[in-house]
């Protein structure tokens, strides 16, 4: 290979590197979902690959609700592992998440059948096993409900 064409090849393979978000969970992540020490729900409707939070419309969740999500969510077995092709319906109203502990934070959508995430300036993607996403959905419905319905 010629030496001008190494550059070019670096530089590709940084730009595909952003254009793709990393897979969730990660061990960091997974800290920062068990280590919450505030939660924070958000209206959401999924529009594609890199949403931002709802900042004017977040809600304090209390004790309860935060445990059940760091539950869910912090247990590595309810996370699929394996190849995601998934086409998600736009449009569909639902809720994200802000959790913060001491020094990080994470903002998770809940897409209609993925989640997406931000996480220290990248974003991740990924999904529940079956299980765990029906109690997601139960999750947002005692939890999320006004988000959800958009009131």
């Amino acid at each position: 290979m010629r030496a001008s064409a190494i550059p070019l090849l670096v530089l590709l393979a940084t730009v595909n590197a952003r254009a793709h978000p990393e897979s969730l969970p990660s061990a960091d992540i997974l800290q920062v979902i068990r280590s919450a020490k505030e939660a924070y729900v958000f209206p959401y409707t999924y529009k594609g690959n890199y949403p931002k939070r709802d900042d004017k419309h977040l809600r304090l969740l209390d004790k309860p609700a935060r445990d059940g999500l760091k539950r869910l969510l912090g247990n590595p077995s309810n996370w699929y592992d394996g190849m995601l092709t998934v086409a998600e319906p736009l449009g569909l109203p639902s809720a994200g998440v802000l959790l913060r502990s001491n020094r990080d934070e994470l903002v998770l959508f809940f897409n209609p059948s993925t989640m997406t995430a931000k996480f220290r300036d990248r974003f991740y993607y990924g999904a529940l096993e079956n299980k765990p996403m029906e109690q997601l959905e139960k999750w947002k419905e005692r939890y999320a409900r006004l988000e959800v319905q958009g009131k």
